[in-house]
Order: structure tokens, then sequence, then C-alpha cells
């Protein structure tokens, strides 16, 4: 029968630092092996989100899913699920009802006609595997093992919101635009206020993955090469308008949510 580790900061930092190494070998591994539509001059976006990194996104979401529920089983509960309900107003629901309705509004912004149905479908597993590996990492298996080690939850808040940012630097690198990391930056509140407000993390996964599936679908039409400059004018509006909306949940956020910060009221019962 397999030992639980325990989870802590260390721990709990050591996944993270796999994940980041990992995602990467496995992909060049994915890629090596399966083979796919990356490489092309004529590549599309949606060609992308369903090829190998397609692939290799459900391997690591498998190896997240042993990691969080075999080999932390003593923390796996913590992982998913607040520990105490606590009440909060209701308002602080339209944080992430806020991403819901960015999501929304891209999806019928979509061009469908341009997308096979097959793709669409495989788009939304890809949204799917990245909402539970990225919110797993860092506001499941990182915020816990804060947790469990005492760090007081801003601190928690301060360091899920960094490293779910770094995460998402090697976007620059292939390509991606800085505002899209601002969004990403940004939307790492939303997901911790979802987490936060409805006592577990199945909600930021699944608002996460509406987010990314509605965003792969809107630029998936067009060439992968291209910048955000270049696309289409109603592609660029969504995306600003998506910054804008995050942005003001972030300050938003930070002016009116320290009740949520506070250690009195984090709902976590201690050890």
């Amino acid at each position: 029968m397999t030992k639980a580790i325990k989870l802590n900061t260390k721990t709990a930092a050591l996944v993270v630092g796999l994940y980041l190494v990992g995602s990467i070998v496995i992909t060049l591994i994915v890629s090596i092996f399966v083979g796919g539509a990356g490489g092309s001059g004529d590549t599309t976006n949606i060609q992308n989100y369903v090829g190998d990194s397609l692939v290799a996104n459900l391997i690591i979401s498998f190896i997240l899913f042993f990691v969080a529920v075999v080999l932390f089983k003593d923390s796996r509960k913590d992982i998913f699920f607040e520990r105490a309900a606590f009440h909060l107003s209701r308002l602080y629901w339209a944080i992430p009802l806020a991403e819901v309705g960015i999501a929304v509004v891209t999806l019928f912004t979509v061009q469908y006609s341009l997308l096979a149905f097959g793709s669409i479908i495989l788009a939304l597993v890809a949204a799917l595997s990245i909402g539970f590996n990225e919110e797993v990492v860092t506001r499941g298996i990182l915020l816990v093992g804060l947790r469990n080690d005492r760090v007081s939850e801003w601190k928690v808040y301060v360091i899920t919101l960094i490293v779910f940012s770094l995460l998402h630097l090697v976007n620059l690198v292939a390509g991606g635009s800085f505002i899209m990391i601002l969004i990403q930056f940004f939307g790492g509140t939303i997901y911790y206020v979802a987490r936060r407000v409805s006592k577990t993390l199945i909600v930021p996964i699944l608002i996460h993955a509406l987010y990314d599936f509605s965003v792969f679908l809107l630029n998936g039409p067009y060439p992968a090469d291209v910048v955000l400059a270049e696309l289409p004018g109603f592609v660029g509006d969504i995306t600003f308008a998506a910054f804008l909306i995050e942005m003001s949940a972030f300050v938003l956020f930070i002016i009116l949510g320290r009740k949520l910060l506070k250690n009195g009221t984090t709902g976590w019962a201690q050890n």
C-alpha cells in the first residue's frame, strides 16, 4: 500500500517544480513519439490545442490525480474541499461569475463555421485537463501545503497567485502576448475566490476550463504564428474586455476582499 507523503510547503514546492519541468519534458516526449499537428507553417491554434499538447496534458492530469489522491492521501480532502463552512456575503460570487460572463460572451462570438465538430470536443477535453492541472497544482496542492505549515492566508493567496502567473511565462517564449499573461495573473484571484466561496476546488477547475475553452475556440481558426494584433478585430476586442474585467475584479478583491484573507475567517481548522 502506498505510504502517504506529508503535504507541506517543501513537498508542495517540489510538486510545482516537477510540474514545470515535467510539463516540458512530457510534451517533448509526446511530440517525438506521437507526433501531431505542430511544426507546420500553416498550423492553426485549434490544431495546437488538440494535438501533442492535449496528449501531454492528459498524461499530466493522470499523474497529478495520483499525486493528490494517493501520495497526499492524508490531505486529499483538503486539496479538493475547504474544511469548515463559514458565512461570506454572496456578493463574493460576483468575482468568479464575472469570469463565467466573459466566457459565455466569447462563446457567442466564436466563428464555429471555421471549426470541425471533433476539434471543438477535443478543445473541451484540453480545457478541462489544463483547468484541472493548473488548479490542482496551485490552488490545491500548493495552497494546502502552505496552510499546513500555518502560513497566513494573505500570504497563501499571494504565493499561489505568483506561482500561477509564473506557470504561464513560458507562453511568452512561445510567442504569446503580454496582455494574456496579465489576464492569467488577474484570473488567479478569480479562481482563488471561487474556491473560497464555493468551498471546493471543483468550481474553479470548471470556471477555469470554461474560460480556456472559450479562448481556444475564439482563437482556434487562425494561424498559430499570428500575433494578437493581426487577428480579426473582434478577437482583440474580446481579449481586451476580458483584461479590463479581470483587472477590475482583482482591484475590487484587494479593496473589499480582506475578510477572506484574515486568519480568523479562513474556515480552516488548525491541527
